[in-house]
C-alpha cells in the first residue's frame, strides 16, 4: 500500500515535512515521542498544519489513546483527524487530557496562541522533540526549510567481487555557499547502521567521490549491500543531491 504523503511536487521540488519525518536520524526521538504520548492518558491532538496524517504514515500512532482532535481553520472543524471529528481550538479544555499534542515544527509560536487554554505547567507535546540536532540544520530560524533537508539516498554495494562509486560536485557554491558538509550514513540489509561519517567541502566546484572499497576499508566492514544516506548543511539555493553512481566488477 504507498503512502498517502506528497514526496515530490515538480513545482515545488522536495516535501520537507515528508523529509524531517522520515529522516533516518530521527528515528529513535520519534519512537521516543510516541512512547511519551502513550504514556501521557488521553491525549488532546492539535493538527493546525495538517500534518497528523503524513506523521502517522511513517510513526505508529495506534498505541496513542487519542480523545478529542481540534484544528486551527474553520474550514477544517468537522474534518476526520485521527478518526476522530475536528473540533475549533478554543474548544479545547485542558482539564479534560493527559496532554495536548501539536502536531507541527517550530511550535513555540501555536503554543503562545492557546497559552489562555492551558494552565502554566501543562504538558504539551510537539514534533520539535524529533528535530534534527543543531549541526545537521542549514537553517535553525525555520525548521521546515529546504535548506535543512537536501538529502538522497544511493544504492551502495562491495559484495561478491561488485563495488559502488557515487560522484557528486559542490555544485551549490555557484549559489554562494562558502562550504558544505556531507553527513553518510551506510545501512546493511537488515536496515542496521554499520558507519557513519562527514565530510568537509571548501572548494567551490569540488568533486566529491564516496568509494565503497575505500569506506569498508577505513570502518573495517565485512562485505555488505546497502543504501547509503546522504545530508549535505551549507548549502544555498538548491535542495536536490544529485549523483552519478558507477558498478565496478574486480573481474574486469
Amino acid at each position: 500500500m504507498g503512502h498517502t504523503i506528497e514526496t515530490f511536487n515538480n513545482v515545488k521540488g522536495g516535501n520537507s515535512f515528508y523529509k524531517a519525518i522520515s529522516h533516518p536520524a530521527v528515528a529513535d526521538k520519534a519512537k521516543s515521542l510516541v512512547d511519551k504520548l502513550e504514556k501521557s492518558g488521553p491525549i488532546a491532538l492539535y493538527d493546525p498544519l495538517g500534518f497528523f496524517t503524513g506523521f502517522d504514515e511513517f510513526h505508529d500512532t495506534s498505541s496513542i489513546n487519542f480523545k478529542d482532535a481540534f484544528v486551527q481553520n474553520i474550514e477544517q472543524v468537522g474534518d476526520k483527524v485521527a478518526g476522530l471529528t475536528a473540533k475549533p481550538i478554543d474548544c479545547f479544555n485542558y482539564r479534560k487530557f493527559g496532554a495536548l499534542f501539536i502536531v507541527a515544527f517550530d511550535s513555540e509560536r501555536l503554543k503562545k496562541q492557546i497559552r489562555h487554554l492551558v494552565a502554566g505547567n501543562y504538558p504539551i507535546h510537539s514534533l520539535d522533540e524529533m528535530r534534527l540536532d543543531e549541526t545537521w540544520l542549514t537553517n535553525t530560524r525555520h525548521y521546515l526549510s529546504a535548506e535543512n533537508f537536501a538529502t538522497n539516498y544511493a544504492f551502495f554495494r562491495e559484495k561478491g567481487g561488485l563495488s559502488t562509486r557515487l560522484s557528486t560536485v559542490n555544485y551549490w557554491s555557484n549559489n554562494g555557499a562558502k562550504a558544505v558538509t556531507l553527513n553518510f550514513l551506510l545501512f546493511d540489509e537488515s536496515g542496521s547502521v554499520i558507519a557513519d561519517w562527514s565530510e568537509v567541502v571548501k572548494e567551490p566546484g569540488a568533486a566529491i567521490i564516496v568509494d565503497s572499497t575505500r569506506v569498508r576499508r577505513e570502518f573495517g566492514l565485512p562485505e555488505f549491500i546497502g543504501q547509503l544516506f546522504i545530508h549535505v548543511i551549507g548549502i544555498k539555493g538548491h535542495d536536490i543531491v544529485k549523483y552519478a553512481l558507477d558498478i565496478n566488477s574486480s573481474a574486469e
